[in-house]
């Protein structure tokens, strides 16, 4: 997924330094439910990834623009 479109254009959309994408199963078992960070900096996405559609969430740091 790093090489993921959506990653790329948020990243260069944001004028942010650094942008991370994670799959839906990891924002729900770490971000949800452990809280390791807030959730509202994660937006939701869909992408592919080898020809296989895939639901994940960027995050860009606070104060980013999105």
């Amino acid at each position: 997924m790093l090489d993921a479109q959506p990653l790329r254009w948020a990243l260069s959309e944001s004028g942010a330094e650094l942008a991370f994408i994670i799959s839906d199963y990891v924002y729900e078992k770490l971000v949800l439910r452990r809280r390791l960070t807030d959730h509202r900096s994660f937006r939701p996405v869909r992408t592919q990834v080898k020809r296989t559609p895939v639901h994940a969430w960027i995050y860009l740091p606070a104060g980013s623009p999105s």
